[in-house]
């Protein structure tokens, strides 16, 4: 399944985006670190995300790559893609964590295993309480299509998921908190290991447990984290030194070309919570994009890059992207997928 993890997760990384924010938890259990929701369709209807698709399908090589694997696969990951929810087990060190995804969407199950085969996988199939699971013998992973989309992981995993579970436990307890979902939602919970790495090296946040929030592009940009501590004097703590680490950096001169940005970031402790919050109008969205886009331009002009004038977004001033196509960040590798590359 070499192609169609490490696109969901391009999907996911463009979008860095009502009552307690639903997902497509049914089939996740109890043990799960993390739980996110991406609305895919919520996503593209916001200004920026629609900008920074149309800058990345200037590139002929992307649009032939999303052609062919259209044809492929027999999916349009824009069109076709509603929502796609994962659960993130971390397991010991040096271990790659188990990613359990529930893809909201249209498939035709023939050409998309078909495309699968294409692929290198070999399938064995297994049917239990009902479900099919194509079990790949390549890559120790699995699929099933359920009712409206596919569930993705490894082989325990679906097989724990289509006897049925319950999502339950901490994580439930803050999504309940959430007051929206945004275009992205999540939420997580910290196991003991990682509270004493972030001890190490953050000592402020050594006690931290929880952590819920969202991207929102609906108006701009907007971005919500908060973070659980043991008490209020701890969440007053961090909330006094994050805030005394972003008024030192206000005086830099790379700061003041986004000043607007830095003073619209806000860190309060309210109870035992560290609450951060930005939120960006469209047209402070759109300042920030050209002035990094002009930042790059003059990069890569010092690089000696520089094939002329880098594409614009619409609607905008300036320039906001480099004449050559950044690639996104590395994503971790997953239980289910190799590392993807753009």
């Amino acid at each position: 399944m070499k192609k169609i993890i490490p696109l969901l997760i391009l999907l996911l990384w463009s979008s860095l985006s009502f009552a307690a924010p639903k997902g497509n938890t049914q089939y996740f259990g109890n043990n799960s670190n993390v739980v996110f929701h991406l609305d895919m369709q919520r996503l593209q209807k916001g200004e920026t995300p629609k900008n920074l698709l149309g800058m990345v399908m200037m590139n002929p090589k992307t649009k032939e790559g999303l052609n062919k694997f259209k044809t492929q696969f027999g999916l349009d990951p824009f069109k076709d893609i509603q929502s796609l929810t994962g659960s993130v087990t971390l397991m010991a060190r040096g271990t790659e964590p188990l990613i359990l995804l529930h893809i909201q969407g249209t498939f035709n199950e023939a050409t998309f295993l078909k495309g699968l085969t294409q692929e290198g996988n070999e399938f064995k199939t297994e049917t239990i309480n009902g479900h099919t699971l194509h079990v790949s013998t390549a890559n120790k992973s699995a699929l099933s299509f359920i009712k409206g989309g596919v569930l993705m992981g490894s082989p325990d995993q679906l097989r724990a998921a289509v006897k049925g579970t319950t999502f339950a436990g901490g994580l439930v307890a803050q999504q309940a908190k959430l007051t929206n979902g945004g275009d992205l939602w999540f939420v997580a919970q910290f196991p003991e290991a990682m509270r004493k790495e972030m001890q190490l090296k953050n000592p402020a946040m050594a006690n931290a447990s929880a952590l819920r929030g969202f991207i929102d592009f609906e108006k701009g940009l907007h971005v919500s984290l908060i973070t659980e501590l043991d008490n209020a004097e701890e969440a007053t703590k961090a909330a006094t030194q994050l805030n005394a680490s972003i008024n030192q950096a206000k005086g830099s001169p790379q700061a003041a070309m986004f000043i607007n940005m830095i003073n619209k970031f806000s860190a309060n402790a309210k109870g035992n919570e560290l609450v951060i919050d930005l939120p960006l109008n469209q047209d402070e969205v759109n300042q920030v994009q050209a002035i990094a886009g002009m930042l790059m331009m003059s990069l890569t002009a010092n690089q000696g890059n520089a094939g002329g004038r880098a594409p614009s977004f619409p609607g905008l001033k300036g320039p906001v992207s480099p004449g050559a196509p950044m690639a996104p960040p590395r994503a971790p590798k997953l239980q289910l997928t190799p590392t993807p590359a753009k």
